[in-house]
């Protein structure tokens, strides 16, 4: 993948075991500024760029993302959380009707500590890392709540619905991925319901609050 405003680390050698894999990477290059905690126009200029890389515009009912995490939920109708996220399911995908994103390419672990400036003589864009959480067909959006949600549950910063500043940062995201500014909820929405469809979720019962929180406001929307 060429790009402008991030840089990956070389890749040496993935390490498959039967319940994890690892990405062993070369060394990235980094300032001496540390990397901030809130989500910015760096992290938007990132996000914007590896979004598009390999985008399919889909109907949501018809994306492989849509799909998986439909196999996901129903694959345990006698858990009352896994009725929750059909429920929600159900809501999200009334309010997103016919309409078309784009889903793409996300890093899956998008945080303030896996990235930083790299201010050099050489260049001037983020560096980052981490990446065994990869994946092409994350809605829009996607990598940018993964950092809100983060930084709230470790590091004590604002709700994800309480960062106003942060929120617009996201809605130019979802414009550029064929969604509205008030579709924030929605895309949220399926972020949290991605999350909580898999194993043992860390902080279950907080990011079950926030998806309560986030199917009341897509439903004010239908």
């Amino acid at each position: 993948m060429r790009t402008t405003a991030f840089r990956l680390p070389r890749l040496l050698a993935r390490i498959e075991k039967a319940r994890w894999s690892a990405l062993l990477t070369a060394p990235l290059e980094i300032g001496d500024r540390q990397p901030s905690k809130r989500l910015g126009a760096r992290d938007v200029a990132a996000l914007l760029e590896l979004g598009r890389h390999r985008g399919l515009r889909l109907r949501l009912d018809e994306s492989p993302f849509w799909q998986e995490l439909r196999k996901r939920i129903t694959s345990q109708p006698n858990r009352a959380d896994f009725r929750l996220l059909g429920r929600t399911a159900e809501v999200a995908a009334e309010a997103a009707g016919g309409r078309v994103f784009r889903f793409g390419a996300a890093h899956g672990d998008y945080t303030p500590w896996n990235r930083a400036p790299q201010h050099t003589p050489r260049c001037d864009r983020l560096a980052l890392w981490d990446w065994e959480s990869y994946r092409e067909d994350a809605p829009p959006g996607y990598d940018a709540y993964h950092f809100l949600t983060q930084s709230w549950l470790l590091t004590g910063a604002p709700s994800p619905f309480a960062d106003s500043l942060s929120l617009r940062f996201v809605e130019a995201l979802l414009v550029d991925a064929g969604a509205r500014a008030s579709d924030w909820a929605l895309c949220y929405a399926l972020y949290l319901l991605d999350r909580l469809s898999r194993p043992e979720p860390r902080a279950g019962t907080r990011l079950r609050n926030l998806l309560l929180t986030a199917r009341f406001a897509v439903a004010e929307t239908i």
